[in-house]
């Protein structure tokens, strides 16, 4: 209690900082997306530079520690933070304009360095000085670190929640910016205050009673290379137990904004209870023999993380899926990630011989951590995920993690040795293959950054027919699905071009989102196509196992980020953009569909394919979109697909031209008929609630979560039904 009231300012730097930090890597992702777009390529990229801004801001951090006065270092940084984060919204837009010439990842590189890393990297410096500022004596080193941190990681995890659920969705993201910025100039200001109430003379005192160091037992130590090879796996598996971790929750529960603010929020949630669990364990018992056995529990946790993943899954897919999300995370995540966390304060009290180096030696461990962090996720999410699924990679980073433990007690013969060595080899045994069964033939399997991608043939039924499907899932959830006799397109995509006979033959098309070709093939046949798909194995799958046709121009691309550098002209724009069961949020926006616009020549069309409801409460979400189309002044059609909501396409039609869409011949009926009495009447849906959807305002991801959730459900079933025919969930 002491140690709070004397150190209450820097109490208060780490809670706004902490929320601060976590807020700033939102806001600065969300603001990125109207022009490089939402994909994992931007997360990966601001991820990336966040951790590198914060490793190297502990680094330096360690160092101003052995200077004196480092709560006046610690005003200076918080009140210079918050200049940086007020004035982010103009920073953006300027960089944008700068660098909009760039590719979509040199850009977002480039953005993120400009906009995030300086305001990450004064976060960064926080840390050490605290625990420098705080350290009172040697003996409570470990306490000191893990306190800092709990107090830091915990306001995060809050501030994940408020800010990515609520603050920015309802008040928009230039509203966040200024709000964390004004934050971070109070604490600033408060610093005038702390100065008034602190004491030199009792400060000098305290550092007066520990002025001789005191060495740890060699014996009970480990060696300082031995310190920077666990400080930099550490960081290593944090990473990857992360990203393994969200990998293998996709397929069931896909990869949502929600789902990631789950796997975040516990993700730091367990980080914040070990590091103070840690301090505490460290400086009650510094000693080899006890961080070696932590280190032992988390690889086994690890070692088995691909067997707790499909046990937990299959025990609790009975439950709401939401339950089910925060249960299998919760038991899936939680456990190694709090014996890792346990690692950097075991390290920093070992490595801290005099209380006065311990913001040096936090500095120096938490910056390794960080920088291996880095390196782990690029390597894992662009070669060793895709490369070697989800199963080995856990399986061998849990033996890199346990080997120096293990053989520690294997060579004093005690039993801790022995279980893990027991335990590795119960988790080969259970490794599992994707392979094809008797009625299920499993053509194209593969992990990466966008999920898992699978194509698949099995038996089903059509008009009452058996047929034989071949079908594109990402994260389980179908894309494209064609009869494999028949190749017949679906109704959306006959109507799609069926309204595009208005246009004349051999003129520009843009197709955004290729999924297996379907519409790219259907569109081929009378425009000069071009089509935008991110994920490069797509492409690839639409060319051996969907017949693409070879004159489709496929450009490797993020759709806004397209559509705001290109400089090409379109009689016809297919909006067919879809990211597992929900359509990304970033292309569904009024300040999208007008660069949509401008690209369209005089009489040009835009039809945009939308499944999920139009009536009700659920529909919201489809007059949201409908409202914001006819807010760029083209003419609106409404036309859905035969069935019922959810389970039909719905077609917002938008041009220049006033066309008669209503005598469009029916392409999917044999009969002479058209699609007139298919439309619906658009005024009547513009008169009802709804909203106009802007960039600044990202409410997509939380209008439509209960339906995302209803579409996800359902695909659970079909997930069920493959586990039953041999297919696993992940291999």
């Amino acid at each position: 209690m002491n140690t709070l009231i004397r150190n209450w300012y820097v109490f208060v730097v780490l809670i706004v900082e902490g929320a601060s930090l976590m807020a700033v890597e939102l806001i600065g992702a969300r603001f990125f997306a109207p022009f490089y777009g939402n994909s994992l390529y931007v997360w990966t990229a601001v991820l990336t530079i966040t951790v590198l801004g914060l490793s190297l801001g502990y680094f330096v951090g360690g160092k101003l520690s052995q200077v004196s006065q480092s709560q006046k270092w610690i005003s200076y940084i918080v009140g210079l933070a918050g200049i940086l984060s007020f004035f982010m919204p103009e920073s953006v837009s300027w960089v944008i304009q700068w660098s909009h010439h760039l590719n979509l990842i040199p850009g977002i590189i480039l953005a993120s360095l400009l906009i995030l890393f300086p305001i990450i990297f004064l976060f960064g410096l926080v840390g050490p000085l605290a625990v420098s500022s705080i350290s009172d004596r040697l003996s409570k080193v470990g306490h000191a670190v893990g306190l800092t941190y709990l107090i830091s990681t915990s306001c995060g995890i809050v501030a994940t929640f408020i800010f990515g659920l609520y603050f920015i969705p309802e008040y928009g993201m230039m509203l966040s910016a200024k709000a964390v910025g004004v934050a971070l100039f109070v604490v600033f200001l408060l610093s005038f205050v702390a100065r008034g109430h602190t004491s030199p003379s009792q400060h000098s005192e305290q550092l007066k009673e520990n002025l001789n160091p005191v060495e740890l037992n060699q014996k009970e130590s480990i060696s300082s290379n031995s310190i920077f090879f666990f400080a930099a796996l550490e960081g290593a598996c944090v990473m990857a137990i992360e990203l393994m971790g969200a990998r293998m929750l996709a397929p069931i529960y896909g990869s949502s904004f929600h789902v990631w603010v789950v796997v975040i929020g516990i993700t730091l949630l367990s980080l914040a209870i070990g590091y103070f669990a840690g301090g505490k364990l460290a400086d009650r018992s510094p000693k080899r023999a006890t961080f070696y056995l932590v280190l032992l529990v988390a690889a086994s946790l690890v070692a088995t993380m691909h067997f707790m993943a499909r046990l937990s899954i299959f025990t609790t897919l009975s439950l709401d899926l939401s339950i089910s999300l925060v249960i299998v995370s919760l038991i899936l995540l939680m456990p190694p990630l709090v014996c890792l966390g346990m690692i950097p304060t075991f390290l920093i009290r070992f490595l801290t011989t005099h209380n006065t180096l311990a913001g040096k030696s936090t500095g120096f461990v938490f910056s390794l951590s960080s920088l291996s962090g880095i390196l782990s996720l690029t390597l894992l999410g662009f070669w060793v995920i895709p490369e070697l699924g989800l199963t080995y990679p856990s399986i061998l980073l849990g033996l890199v993690l346990g080997l120096f433990p293990a053989m520690y007690f294997l060579k004093r013969m005690e039993y801790s040795g022995f279980v893990f060595i027991g335990i590795v080899i119960f988790s080969f045994s259970q490794i599992v293959q994707v392979n094809s069964s008797e009625r299920v033939k499993v053509l194209e399997y593969s992990e990466g950054l966008f999920g898992q991608l699978m194509v698949m043939e099995y038996p089903n039924q059509r008009n009452g027919k058996p047929i034989y499907e071949r079908t594109m899932f990402v994260n389980r959830t179908f894309q494209t699905k064609i009869d494999t006799a028949l190749e017949f397109p679906t109704d959306y995509v006959l109507y799609t071009k069926g309204i595009s006979e208005f246009l004349p033959k051999k003129s520009k098309a843009l197709l955004l989102g290729l999924g297996g070709g379907i519409m790219a093939n259907e569109l081929s046949e009378r425009f000069d196509l071009d089509a935008v798909e991110l994920d490069e194995r797509i492409y690839q799958v639409a060319k051996t196992y969907f017949r693409l046709a070879p004159d489709v121009n496929v450009i490797i691309d993020d759709a806004r980020h397209f559509i705001e550098t290109s400089e090409n002209k379109y009689d016809l724009i297919v909006f067919d953009l879809f990211k597992g069961e929900f359509q990304p949020e970033h292309v569904l926006t009024l300040e999208c569909f007008n660069k949509a616009k401008n690209l369209l020549n005089e009489n040009g069309i835009i039809v945009m394919n939308f499944i999920g409801y139009i009536e009700g409460d659920n529909g919201l979400l489809g007059r949201s979109i409908l409202k914001t189309f006819n807010e760029t002044g083209l003419n609106i059609e409404i036309l859905p697909t035969p069935g019922v909501e959810p389970h039909r396409n719905i077609l917002f039609i938008g041009s220049n031209a006033q066309y008669d869409l209503s005598s469009t011949p029916n392409p999917a009926s044999t009969a002479d008929s058209t699609l007139g009495s298919y439309f619906l009447n658009t005024e009547l849906y513009l008169s009802q609630s709804g909203i106009v959807l802007v960039d600044d305002q990202p409410k997509i991801n939380k209008m439509n979560f209960s339906v995302v959730h209803m579409m996800r459900t359902g695909f659970t079933r079909q997930t069920r039904w493959f586990l039953g025919e041999g297919i696993p969930i992940f291999q």
